[in-house]
This record gives C-alpha cells, sequence and structure tokens, in this order.
C-alpha cells in the first residue's frame, strides 16, 4: 500500500504578487508560481521568462578552463594523439559524440574509450590505463568522470600521458594530478553556475576552444545533442541549463542529424513536438541501453552517423535492447519488492536490497522504481562472488553522496550527487553497511521520508481553463529545479468515471462551481472496481491541454487524490 502524500502550499505572498505581476507586466497566476520558486524580481522573471545564448557565462570563468583550451590546441598543433574517456550513460554518450565531432572538425587525431558497465564500472579503470598506454596518447581528455580517479590518473601522469578532467560530479577533498581539471563543483571554483551536466561542462570546454580558434559561435551546433545529457541527467533545469535545454529542444526539432531522427522514428514520435519529457522517458532510455546491456559505443555511433541506413539500423538495434532492459529491470523489481517485504525491509529509512548477478546495468532503474514505491532511499546491490556493486537513488532533502561518506569505512569506492550516486563494497560489509546508513538516516528529521507535494494554491473553476494551461507553458521545459506546477482542489464532485488503459487508469468528469471539467488520473484506477460516482474529493493536480482530433480542451491531470 502507497504511504499518504503530504500537501505543502507554496507561502504565497498576495501584496508580492501583485507587485510582480506589475512590475513584469504578466499574469498573476504566472506572477504566484515564479514567486514560489525564488523569482521575485523583474529581471529575474525576464531571465527566466525569456532565456538568452547571450546570457551563456564566459567558459573562461571556470577554473583551469583556459589551460585546457591551450593543452588542446597545443596538442593539435604538434599533431598528438588524443584519448576521450567518456561514462557510459545518456550524459557521458552526449559527451563523447560532441568532442568526437569537434576535434574532427579542429582536425585532432582522437580516440574514444568508453568503459564496459559490467566489466570496469563507472570511472577510469585499470584495463582503460592500459588501453590509452598502447594507443601511445599523449593527452586524454575526460567527460563526466575523471574527478575521483587518484590512482588511475596518477599512472597515466607517471606513464608521461598528460590528463585534463573535464567532469561535474562532487569533488573529494584531494584533486586529481591532472594538468587542468574543469569543475564546477570544485572547492575553488568561481564560476557562476554549479550544476551543468557533463554534457554542460563539455560544451563549455568547446566554447571556449571556439572562442580561441576564432569559431565564436561554432558551439551552438551541439546545442541539440548538450540538450539531451542535460535533461537525461536529471540537473536542475534553471539557470544556464535552461538556456541549453530550451535552445536544444527547439534545434531537435529541426534536426538534420540522422541519428537523432532515426532515433525519434524507433521511438515512434515522429510528428510530435519533441519536449523535455520525450528526451527522458523514450529518447535517453535508448541511448541509455547500449551501455547497460552492452557497449554504449553504439550509442555514439548512431548519434555522430551521417548515413541514414546506418543510423535507422543501430536505432532499431537500440529499441530492441531498451526492451530487453525493461524485461531485465521488471525481473528485478519484482525480487527486491519480494525481499524486501519478506525480511521487513521497509521499515528502515534507507532501503537496501541485493541479489545475486542482477545486471548491474539495470539496477540504477530498478532503485528509482523502488524509491518511487516506498518513498524512502533505495541502494540496490548486484554480488557477484565476494563484491557487491550498487546503485542509489534518494528522495528530496537526503543527500546520497553525504550519507554515502558517513559509511566510507565500509566501502570499497562510492561517487555521485545528492539524489544519485555509485558503489562497491565487499558483500561480508552488507549488514554493517545497512545499519550505519540507517543509523545516520535516523538522525534526520521523520518529515522527510513522507512524500510532499508542495502545491501553487487553488484554482477556482473559472481559473481552469484553456487560456490559463496555455499561459503556463511559458515555464517549459520543466524538469528537476523547475517542476510541473501543482494546483490543488477541494469538494470535486465525480460526475463521471471510468477505467481506460487496460483497467489501469481513470478518466473523469469532475464539476467544480458548476463548471464540468476532464480529468485524467495515470495507475489510479481501483482493483476492486469500485463505483465512486457522486463521491467528492479533494485532488492535487496540473493543467494539462488535451488534443484530440485537433481541438484543443483543458484537463487536469490528477497527482493525488483524498476522498
Amino acid at each position: 500500500m502507497k504511504k499518504p502524500k503530504k500537501w505543502v502550499q507554496y507561502n504565497i505572498d498576495a501584496q508580492k504578487i501583485s507587485e510582480l505581476s506589475n512590475a513584469a507586466k504578466i499574469p498573476e497566476l504566472l506572477a504566484r508560481v515564479l514567486v514560489s520558486r525564488g523569482i521575485d524580481n523583474r529581471d529575474s522573471v525576464v531571465d527566466f521568462l525569456n532565456p538568452s545564448i547571450d546570457k551563456l557565462h564566459d567558459p573562461f570563468l571556470m577554473k583551469d578552463m583556459d589551460i585546457a583550451a591551450e593543452r588542446i590546441l597545443s596538442a593539435r598543433q604538434n599533431r598528438e594523439k588524443v584519448a576521450i574517456y567518456t561514462d557510459y550513460d545518456a550524459d557521458g554518450v552526449v559527451c563523447a559524440s560532441v568532442l568526437l565531432e569537434y576535434f574532427g572538425h579542429i582536425g585532432i587525431d582522437a580516440q574514444l574509450y568508453i568503459p564496459d558497465r559490467e566489466n570496469e564500472g563507472y570511472g577510469i579503470s585499470e584495463l582503460g590505463v592500459e588501453t590509452i598506454k598502447k594507443w601511445r596518447s599523449s593527452l586524454v581528455v575526460t567527460a563526466d568522470c575523471g574527478i575521483s580517479a587518484l590512482k588511475e590518473i596518477d599512472e597515466l601522469v607517471g606513464s608521461g600521458i598528460d590528463v585534463i578532467v573535464s567532469d561535474h560530479h562532487e569533488c573529494p577533498e584531494t584533486l586529481p594530478n591532472a594538468c587542468a581539471i574543469i569543475n564546477p563543483c570544485r572547492a575553488d571554483s568561481k564560476y557562476p553556475f554549479r550544476e551543468l551536466a557533463g554534457a554542460g561542462v563539455v560544451f563549455k570546454l568547446v566554447q571556449a576552444l571556439c572562442e580561441r580558434t576564432g569559431e565564436k559561435d561554432k558551439f551552438l551546433e551541439y546545442i541539440d545533442l548538450v540538450s539531451i545529457g542535460t535533461i537525461c541527467d536529471v540537473v536542475p533545469l534553471t539557470g544556464e541549463n535552461r538556456i541549453i535545454a530550451k535552445f536544444g529542444l527547439e534545434e531537435l526539432n529541426k534536426t538534420s542529424r540522422e541519428g537523432i531522427k532515426a532515433l525519434v522514428s524507433n521511438a515512434c514520435i515522429k510528428g510530435t513536438r519533441i519536449e523535455a519529457y520525450h528526451i527522458g522517458y523514450m529518447l535517453g532510455p535508448r541511448l541509455n541501453a547500449a551501455g547497460r546491456l552492452g557497449s554504449a559505443l553504439k550509442s555514439v555511433k548512431l548519434l555522430v552517423s551521417k548515413n541514414r541506413a546506418e543510423a535507422e539500423r543501430i536505432a532499431q538495434e537500440l529499441g530492441q535492447e531498451n526492451t530487453e532492459r525493461q524485461l531485465k529491470e521488471k525481473q528485478i523489481f519484482d525480487e527486491a519488492v519480494i525481499n524486501i517485504e519478506k525480511n521487513n525491509l521497509e521499515r528502515d529509512r534507507v532501503i537496501i536490497v541485493s541479489g545475486i548477478d542482477w545486471h548491474p546495468g539495470v539496477i540504477g532503474i530498478a532503485a528509482s522504481r523502488l524509491t518511487e514505491k516506498y518513498y524512502k532511499p533505495c541502494i540496490v546491490l548486484s554480488e557477484v562472488g565476494s563484491k557487491a556493486k550498487g546503485s542509489c537513488r534518494s528522495i528530496r532533502g537526503f543527500n546520497m553522496y553525504e550519507a554515502l561518506g558517513k559509511c566510507s569505512v565500509l566501502l570499497e569506492n562510492f561517487g555521485g550527487h545528492e539524489m544519485a550516486a555509485g558503489l562497491s563494497i565487499e558483500k561480508s560489509n552488507i549488514n554493517k553497511f545497512r545499519k550505519m546508513i540507517n543509523e545516520y538516516a535516523d538522525t534526520k528529521d521523520e518529515s522527510l521520508f513522507i512524500q510532499t507535494i508542495f502545491t501553487e494554491g487553488e484554482l477556482s473553476g473559472e481559473e481552469i481553463n484553456l487560456e490559463n494551461a496555455r499561459l503556463l507553458k511559458a515555464l517549459e521545459p520543466y524538469g528537476c529545479g523547475n517542476p510541473v506546477p501543482h494546483f490543488f482542489a477541494t469538494d470535486l464532485r465525480i460526475y463521471d468515471i471510468r477505467a481506460v488503459g487496460n483497467g489501469k487508469h481513470l478518466k473523469m468528469k469532475l464539476i467544480k462551481n458548476d463548471k464540468i471539467v476532464d480529468a485524467i488520473g495515470f495507475n489510479m484506477a481501483d482493483p476492486s472496481g469500485g463505483n465512486y460516482k457522486n463521491i467528492s474529493i479533494d485532488a492535487v493536480y496540473t493543467l494539462e491541454i488535451n488534443n484530440w482530433n485537433d481541438k484543443e480542451s483543458v484537463q487536469l491531470k490528477i497527482s493525488d487524490i483524498k476522498i
């Protein structure tokens, strides 16, 4: 049974909303949502509602960017062999594609290394180091990894190979011995925006190189790809990320890239306007599928392909691998739920569940689904011999990276973010780890572990209209840090109700102040088939535009109901 959710209304200051509406010349509904997000003065409203390429920061504000740019251009001048080392997820795949394309454009001989998820795991591996040595590369540029690879980078440097680390993950106290480290999360960083994805950091590196080579706007040709990495890596879509996502989506909707067109076709969304949702739930999973079940090089090959037939073939293969991934994920999730409930693990504040030989490429998604089901931080471990590798997902307010740091004495290694992380551990230490991390979690306020829906307040029946649904689209693209606005309604009467979508979803007509409005509740159908017609409910919802037979109407997408 799902735990009840807590509804919390943002602190709505009516006077501040009215003042902002007048100052920025925007409707009060828009002002209300913006104020709730801390965007409460005219200039910040203008910046948010009108993202501009001109508002991208100077890349040389990032520490070591000048050193990185000079070293790369020196490699071009001296015709050195350059190795690119990236992660195997969608963000890493985008990093690889952008660097390969741009380095090829400026005449750099670059080879790409992406580690095998199952055999090498995340980050710079021993095998990767040995391979790069055999390539006789004199420069390695990492992307979306490297900040924690102190030992491996020491080995590369000791072999006479320079290393430039470009990464966005949290930095350890000791930084690697690289000739340049470009990471906005550095403790000594003065860069104005810390939340870039790996692809965003690569974007800034290419921007810097373009400025040095006199092709000032060339870097913008990669914004479509960078938007994919940014959205897929679930970084906050604010600041520079909002600019990247906004303009990247515009370019994706008119793309000439054969790989993107083939991917869109395989996802059966050809002819649909591509939004952040499609990237996060349709295109991204396909790009991720190769790295989860095989080699991520396939996804890179797709993104850089200039051949339509090749792109269509690879996109079809990725679609098949994504289907296979879904089946493996369901199997692990089902086994994990049985394990959790059999052993009462749901009583813990941090759920740790393990299985023998669970596919390491899929456990992260299983962890996400478990976190959604139980609304608790979840760590899914795959046991292989005496070792276990884990994927962690967290909830709002519980910093997973910090929690793992408190347990580092039991871990072989770990890394990641506040909301997602990875680790490796001796199998014999799993129970000690479970105890230690839950002791840490027990120091946190109990309210953290109650799922909270934040709302922008209540709309009257008259305010639930198509005009306001269209108005809110000015806030897109939605994502982490810029969620879809939620509203609540009290005393809605169910006028009509039926199950749709193989009996899983509810399609309703609701009455509010004598006005009938359509509503949809996904995965809300009552398995008992109870009749709720004429019952009154309170609901949290988002305003949507429903397009049916080329006719638009307003629809409530229900997030939670209280009878």
